[in-house]
């Protein structure tokens, strides 16, 4: 089937920034696209030559045909003023993503204009071998100007004080606030720009600043040979927005020294002005630099109410039309995910979505682009064999130590792999067991004994004790910028973060500097560290840098905390209660008759552990992915590419009764029957499942069984009355769960003869 150039198709795909849409012109079957990036200003069907291009390459016309694409970016129309390249480059790669899952296999990115700096983004800035970054076939430059040549051709008096206003702005974390109108240059008025997008497009050096012609060479050369695939790159000869003192010619001719994968048909369009048009099209079409849009139209009372009914109503449809409608769950659901974002404000995701799950079943819709799943097969399917592609949802950039991803923030399986590499054989069970990581194990254990036998006669807050936090770092992450709450609103609005951050910091004083990141940078810069450690094995075996030596570090240690010594809490916390004394008693005769047995032969003392990790899971909070690009069917629902699947371990713990039958019942002598044994352990989900588990399992199980043989062959524990119930409810953070009071308290009475 050949199309109509004339006529065009929209496309609707999910990209993580929002839900999109692209309009197709030209052939429709054919399997080879041209993404069409328009510069400042301009927006879908805004540049008459791309329905031309369409004309031209259509099948009709000989050969496989090509069809053309064009889409809206955040930066479309007068939205050029308040975004960045960055974005642009994110939302062209989510296009990319969706064209080769309906089978285009040929892609050229075309740029016009300013499109033309986002093609240099793409192969720079977000490289995207390094970065994940879609690949495409080639790439054409048509109109590569600079921005900031031609902003200096019409500069007006007080342009440097604008420059320097601006550079205050972004300094002061207020890069994202608009100029004031009346100082920008004429080929931005009518628009709102911001402070860091105003320094972007008008100075030396800005984000923006590729086609300059007093750039150093060096820098020139970096640009340029950043191509690894053909490129086409076609100047106007007579183009009205570029200085008649610059050579064009030449510009071009240095750019090729550069990059022999250039096209030898590069160089200049006799005759054409910047957007290759006629004077008619010039006249009858919004340009994107020589008019101010019509703005005031926006003000019109019947624009706004129509804009808006429209709005809605293309709101309301995709919702119900979406495959989603059809899984169970709340009906506001289907329309925003504010209820869900209020529970996890509230720090109540978990029990929010438990409740879901009691109430609707295995599959539940929580917002209108995410789902929760409880069954064996959907935690397989995700986090395992046939979960490969579900990468990680930005919700883990709220885990990025010193700014740097770690391993546990990488998004994508192929970067987590390549760090998992570099680290697992440090959390190899092998190398748990070596003396030296027992040592020092014990050695922890042993300090906790003597506090256990320093609090006889009174109460212990094992809380605390377990965290191994002092009560000014306490301060710091309840009251300061690293709480649950402050945290999420960074999260969900980054502007009203920055409010809320200095408030809290001014209310809280946290240090501003904690004991943890000083020992942990002092000891990256170490250039000899101790064998066995993760730092060695990170020297022996990377690259990176010491900061991310630092984060991965630091990532690790704050791990261990908020995650073993919170189960480790629950889990004593249970034992001392009057329904479990039993469970003590059986623990302690197994410890007592050991006779010389490790600790991971001991089968009941595994059985307490692993059924603590189901009852109180060290997270028990949902872990979300991405579904892959094309979609995937779970658990009997199609799903989406694009939505947010997760699975969480507190109810898949609660909610497969054909494998923990009365599971709100804490009995470790479930662990102990021999059938259903290999169910139970597939379907234990504490330390998340697959290759993007957590990969200090066995270091988590080796402290937790020691620590529980220490003090159960020495003390029986009893809660003290200054602990409730309502105290030990779990009260969630980001993923992990801690008691609601932030207290435990339990009293350590020493076993007659030890």
């Amino acid at each position: 089937m050949t199309s109509s150039p004339f006529l065009t198709r929209v496309h609707y795909y999910n990209s993580p920034t929002r839900h999109s849409c692209a309009y197709e012109s030209g052939t429709f079957d054919s399997p080879n696209v041209i993404v069409a990036i328009g510069g400042l200003g301009d927006g879908p069907h805004t540049v008459p030559y791309f329905r031309d291009l369409a004309v031209r390459l259509d099948s009709a016309n000989g050969g496989p045909g090509y069809s053309v694409f064009e889409f809206r970016l955040k930066s479309s129309f007068i939205g050029f003023g308040t975004s960045s390249l960055a974005e642009d480059v994110r939302h062209i790669s989510d296009l990319v993503k969706y064209l080769r899952g309906i089978g285009k296999e040929r892609i050229v990115l075309l740029g016009h204009s300013t499109g033309c700096q986002d093609i240099m983004a793409y192969v720079n800035d977000a490289n995207y071998t390094k970065h994940g970054i879609e690949p495409v076939e080639g790439f054409i430059l048509q109109g590569p100007v600079s921005d900031r040549e031609a902003i200096e051709a019409e500069r007006k008096d007080g342009f440097d004080q604008v420059v320097a206003d601006a550079r205050v702005m972004v300094a002061d974390g207020r890069g994202g606030d608009c100029l004031p109108q009346r100082t920008l240059p004429d080929m931005l008025a009518g628009t709102p720009v911001s402070a860091y997008r105003f320094l972007a497009l008008a100075t030396k050096g800005g984000d923006d600043d590729y086609f300059s012609s007093d750039l150093e060479t060096s820098v020139v050369s970096k640009i340029w040979s950043s191509f690894d695939r053909p490129f086409l790159v076609l100047h106007s000869a007579e183009d009205e927005f570029v200085p008649s003192t610059i050579d064009k010619k030449g510009l071009i001719e240095g750019w090729r020294k550069e990059n022999t994968l250039m096209s030898p048909l590069s160089g200049l369009i006799p005759g054409a002005n910047h957007t290759v048009d006629s004077e008619e099209a010039r006249t009858r079409t919004y340009s994107r630099r020589a008019t101010v849009p019509p703005i005031m139209l926006l003000f019109s009372p019947l624009f706004l109410l129509a804009a808006a009914t429209l709005i809605l109503a293309a709101g309301l449809i995709r919702c119900l039309t979406s495959p989603l409608a059809k899984i169970p769950g709340p009906r506001v659901s289907l329309f925003t995910s504010l209820v869900l974002k209020w529970n996890e404000l509230r720090a109540n995701r978990r029990g929010y979505i438990h409740a879901l799950h009691v109430r609707y079943g295995p599959v539940v819709r929580v917002s209108p682009h995410e789902v929760s799943f409880t069954s064996a097969l959907a935690v397989k399917e995700i986090y395992c064999s046939g979960g490969s592609g579900y990468d990680k949802t930005e919700f883990y950039d709220l885990f990025r130590v010193y700014g740097r991803r770690t391993m546990f923030t990488t998004l994508n399986k192929s970067d987590h792999s390549k760090r998992r590499r570099i680290i697992a054989d440090r959390y190899a069970n092998s190398n748990i067991m070596r003396p030296v990581s027992m040592t020092g194990i014990q050695e922890r254990a042993s300090k906790f004994i003597t506090k256990c036998n320093e609090s006889v006669g009174q109460s212990l807050d094992i809380f605390l004790c377990t965290q191994n936090k002092d009560h000014e770092e306490m301060m710091h992450q309840v009251a300061s910028d690293d709480s649950l709450q402050n945290r999420l609103i960074e999260f969900y609005s980054p502007t009203l973060h920055q409010v809320t951050a200095k408030l809290l910091y001014s209310l809280a004083k946290p240090r501003e500097t904690p004991m943890a990141d000083e020992f942990v940078l002092k000891a990256s810069g170490q250039s000899d560290p101790a064998d066995f450690t993760l730092l060695k094995r990170m020297l022996e075996k990377s690259e990176l840098d010491p900061i991310d030596y630092a984060a991965e570090c630091l990532d690790h240690m704050a791990a261990g905390i908020d995650t073993t010594g919170d189960a480790l809490c629950f889990l004593m916390w249970e034992l001392s209660r009057p329904g479990s004394f039993h469970f003590q008693e059986k623990l302690r005769a197994e410890l007592r008759d050991r006779a010389g047995k490790p600790l991971d032969q001991l089968p009941f003392l595994e059985a307490v552990v692993s059924e603590g990790l189901r009852y109180f899971p060290a997270i028990p909070m949902s872990l979300p992915r991405y579904v892959p690009h094309g979609g995937k069917v779970i658990d009997g629902y199609v799903v989406p590419g694009g939505t947010v699947v997760s699975c969480q371990a507190y109810s898949v713990h609660r909610l497969n009764e054909d494998v923990f039958p009365d599971a709100e019942r804490f009995d470790p002598e479930r662990w102990l029957e021999p059938e259903g044994d290999a169910e139970r352990r597939r379907l234990q989900f504490a330390f998340a499942s697959g290759g993007r588990g957590c990969v200090g399992k066995h270091l988590a199980l080796a402290e937790m069984k020691t620590l529980l043989a220490e003090v159960y062959s020495r003390f029986s524990t009893t809660v003290d009355s200054g602990t409730t119930v309502a105290d030990m409810d779990m009260s969630d953070q980001l993923i992990s769960s801690r008691p609601a009071g932030q207290r435990c308290l339990l009293r350590f009475e020493p076993i007659e003869g030890q």
